[in-house]
């Protein structure tokens, strides 16, 4: 947990709960709209196919949870 004196730790972002499991590519997703990034560019440089990286991104990729 992150203490930053005065002020309270449930108002620093890295100290907050989801109440629900984040998608991975949600947070790609923001990352790429705020960076501006190409996903033909960077999809290239993460070494994937560019329709993976953009499954990834539209939540279309469900491999990143194993089922129980």
């Amino acid at each position: 947990m992150i203490e930053i004196q005065g002020t309270d730790p449930n108002m620093i972002a890295n100290n907050l709960k989801s109440a629900y499991p984040t998608h991975p590519g949600e947070v790609l997703k923001e990352e790429v709209e705020y960076r501006k990034l190409s996903q033909r560019k960077l999809a290239e440089q993460m070494g994937i196919s560019y329709k993976m990286l953009n499954d990834i991104l539209n939540l279309q990729y469900n491999r990143f949870v194993e089922p129980l």
